[in-house]
């Protein structure tokens, strides 16, 4: 079981010339929905780690690169819900990278001071 203190578990990746953003490990219970069979799919997922411009989650559903997914999750210490839209752009089995598009400028501030917040941690 892993240490839901997200403090606690987040650390930093190693820098990677070819990322725009800095990762953080962090686990996140999170809603991921998809539009299947005319109707929206919801499926309880986590995410791995975070970044200013995406995630990485394991889902036990088939998605799809280029597929969009709205993603609904509480970032800790925060009293604001976020949906966001994310667009799949790497799969490893059941882990999936996805790339946040369309993020308001509350959703980005929010995301942005999140990730502050776990850089000062380590």
């Amino acid at each position: 079981m892993p240490n839901l203190n997200p403090l606690a578990v987040a650390r930093r990746f190693k820098p990677n010339k070819e990322r725009r953003f800095r990762r953080h490990e962090i686990y996140l219970a999170l809603c991921l929905k998809v539009w299947r069979g005319g109707a929206f799919l919801s499926v309880d997922s986590h995410s791995d780690n975070i970044c200013e411009g995406g995630m990485a989650l394991t889902v036990a559903l088939a998605l799809q690169i280029g597929e969009t997914v709205t993603l609904e999750m509480a970032l800790p210490y925060s009293d604001v819900p976020l949906t966001l839209t994310g667009v799949v752009r790497h799969c490893q089995g059941t882990r999936y990278g996805m790339e946040f598009v369309g993020l308001r400028e509350q959703q980005r501030r929010l995301i942005v001071r999140f990730c502050e917040t776990l850089e000062s941690a380590h």
